[in-house]
């Protein structure tokens, strides 16, 4: 479901004309300024719990409907949010027949004498190309051929392949779509939903004008103008706001673990376990709040040298006391080798809750003060929000879309970006698992040509000599192969690349998520399941996992419940 702007209309995508009808005009009741977000935001809402939404969706295979429903919102680049809901159907309503599939998906051209509004849609939205021979200039063309390999062939009916991937039914039965002067058949259509693409059922349209067609936009991008922000709800003991549904039972909500806590309460007893624990004494916590004060002052091209009289943090001293023995041991290998300025690769193994983040910035901050640069990134867009200072890969450096093993980015030598990168101290790359290795060894030959220019030894050195530190879990995302077996992912890791033979690995393996402000006994307990999960994740349980094995999970992680998803999400979202 997405929330899109068309010239000076907000098109919204919903199930029911009926109800958005009615949301519409509750709207306009409220407000005489509509706005599409506010809108988009109900329609949300009620599509989630609309049991009448699940029926049309689940009619015909289901006779309990959908059992649950997860979602999230993300925002588009023009800044308005789209959403990706999934749909959970009763255990024993799965589908898993071919004709079950094809009441769902379809890889074929309507009849327009059948369902017009549909024929319309897919005519207009869910037709690939022309490409190929017809158009070299498409998008999608790589190497002189359809990088989504279209057409697909013809197929009488829907099966797998052997990696179990399904191949729609595709039947030439004549029907075709004419665009460009090109007939496109049924080998060109995208596959698509039946049922949310019906008008009927679920893409009903509403278009709501602008009170002023001819106003100019003067919209601000917050997203881009204003850094991530969390606001704490200040509150007094006890007194911490609860949230519940006007049909819940009171007692049940006050047995909620989460309503004995908040998110005040749980930043206060971090910064009081830290304090107590580290042994802070006064001039260790002025110094700390120096390097907070130094660090916004840097966000905003100042720094505490510039006001006379005022004492500047220690940053050797923060660092100290604020790091573990692994992260500080990390802290100082990428130290020495900036130092020594001979470059040198990293790449640090942690999984999550190990405080990576907090290393980075801590790094960052402290090679800043000196007057140095440091670039940070990251493979994800959220990852990089995260970081001080940080954008994504794509952003900072300009990488392709479509990377071979000979690839170089487009970084010219006398360029802006070819000046900042030979300035540049540190390079962290957050997330690296999840790319390519094309994308590193692309850097890598881009480093190397940009920074031999002066020094031609630089050419000779992994990187050009610059000190780069990649970050990640191989246990996560890795690179997305399109239709790649085990072996081809595997192959298209960083760990699989040449460059990883000059990787020094680093560990982080203590996890501070988990023992922040817990009991002794539940400290032990969660680092147990913490073990065991990660022995799981390194192939460690279950014997050899070449092909197949077999994990025995621990009694107490089984749900008894008879509704085993349900109990999860309310254990998860209390």
């Amino acid at each position: 479901m997405s929330c899109n702007p068309s010239n000076s209309s907000t098109i919204i995508q919903s199930s029911s004309s009926v109800n958005l009808t009615r949301r519409t005009q509750r709207l306009k009741r409220k407000s005489t300024n509509i706005s599409a977000i506010p809108i988009f935001d109900l329609t949300i809402d009620e599509e989630v719990n609309d049991k009448h939404t699940h029926a049309n969706i689940a009619k015909g295979v289901s006779k309990d409907y959908i059992d649950h429903v997860v979602y999230t919102i993300a925002f588009q680049k023009h800044d308005l949010p789209h959403s990706h809901i999934c749909l959970f159907l009763h255990y024993d309503d799965k589908l898993r027949t071919v004709e079950q599939i094809d009441m769902y998906i379809s890889a074929e051209i309507p009849k327009i004498n059948e369902d017009p509004d549909l024929y319309t849609l897919v005519s207009e939205f869910m037709m690939h190309g022309p490409c190929g021979a017809e158009n070299r200039k498409c998008l999608c063309m790589v190497d002189n051929k359809c990088s989504k390999n279209f057409p697909k062939k013809f197929s009488n009916e829907t099966s797998a392949d052997e990696d179990g991937f399904l191949i729609y039914r595709r039947r030439n039965d004549g029907s075709f779509v004419e665009k460009s002067d090109v007939k496109l058949d049924n080998r060109h259509v995208v596959a698509y939903n039946v049922r949310t693409m019906n008008f009927d059922a679920l893409a009903t349209r509403v278009v709501i004008q602008s009170n002023n067609e001819s106003a100019i936009d003067n919209s601000v991008d917050e997203i881009k103008e204003y850094p991530a922000v969390v606001r704490l709800r200040f509150h007094l003991p006890g007194q911490q706001q609860v949230i519940y549904d006007p049909d819940d039972d009171i007692d049940n909500i006050l047995d909620k673990p989460s309503v004995a806590s908040s998110m005040f309460r749980s930043w206060l007893e971090f910064y009081i376990y830290h304090c107590t624990n580290l042994s802070f004494i006064d001039h260790h916590l002025k110094n700390l709040t120096l390097f907070e004060i130094e660090s916004f002052l840097l966000h905003n091209n100042s720094t505490l040298k510039n006001f006379i009289g005022m004492p500047y943090p220690n940053f050797d001293c923060t660092l100290i006391f604020s790091l573990t023995n692994e992260q500080r041991g990390v802290f100082e290998d990428a130290m020495a080798a900036i130092e020594d300025n001979k470059g040198d690769v990293f790449f640090v193994y942690g999984y999550g809750g190990t405080d990576k983040t907090f290393l980075w910035n801590t790094l960052s901050a402290t090679i800043r003060s000196k007057g140095q640069i440091v670039l940070t990134v990251a493979s994800s867009g959220i990852a990089s929000l995260l970081l001080t200072e940080g954008r994504t890969t794509h952003s900072h450096f300009g990488i392709p879309l479509n990377l071979t093993e000979n690839s170089i980015y487009s970084i010219n030598r006398d360029s802006d970006a070819s000046k900042l990168l030979k300035k540049t101290s540190l390079i962290i790359w957050d997330e690296a698992p999840m790319v390519h290795k094309h994308v590193f060894e692309a850097l890598d030959r881009t480093l190397r040509d940009v920074l031999s220019f002066g020094n031609v030894s630089n050419s000779h050195i992994p990187f050009g000599g610059k000190v780069i530190v990649f970050v990640g879990d191989f246990r996560q995302i890795l690179p997305v192969v399109s239709n790649g077996s085990r072996q081809e992912i595997v192959n298209a890791s960083l760990s699989s690349s040449y460059i990883w033979t000059n990787c020094k690995v680093l560990k982080l393996t203590k996890n501070m998520r988990l023992t922040v402000g817990k009991d002794p006994s539940e400290i032990q307990q969660t680092r147990l399941f913490a073990n065991w999960f990660l022995d799981r994740g390194e192939g460690n349980v279950g014997g050899s996992n070449n092909v197949d094995a077999v994990i025995h999970i621990p009694e107490d992680l089984i749900s008894q419940s008879s509704d085993p998803i349900g109990s999860l999400i309310e254990f998860v979202y209390p």
